[in-house]
């Protein structure tokens, strides 16, 4: 956001959300869903099933909304729609560590992540 790079720098929170959420589910369930079904919909099933709490399921849906439109380029971020955006990638990456940590995760989630590229 230094550089006024508003659209980009929302593309990368919600890539650093993505990332964070894979690591979650590998850690919570194993492995990934099959390549053919990656996708946010399926993540979201998937955390549900591993047990996520509400709140972050519902942080992630409002998420969905509005990466899409971001990620397959039809919308445009401003400073503060950028800024608005940042604020809700920082809260679902604060609650999904909080609950990686609350489930004893913490190895698990931190493994998954260093595999990340290879998954």
């Amino acid at each position: 956001m230094a550089f006024g790079l508003f659209t980009a720098c929302g593309y990368h929170i919600l890539r650093a959300v993505e990332v964070s959420l894979k690591g979650y589910i590998v850690a919570a369930t194993g492995q990934l869903p099959k390549i053919s079904r990656r996708n946010w919909s399926v993540y979201i099933e998937q955390i549900e099933i591993a047990g996520a709490s509400t709140e972050l399921v519902d942080l992630i849906k409002i998420l969905k909304t509005k990466r899409n439109p971001l990620m397959h380029p039809k919308d445009i971020l401003g400073e503060e729609k950028a800024i608005d955006l940042f604020s809700i990638c920082q809260a679902v990456i604060d609650d999904l560590v909080d609950e990686v940590y609350e489930k004893k995760l913490d190895t698990q989630f931190k493994e998954a992540l260093e595999k990340m590229s290879t998954l």
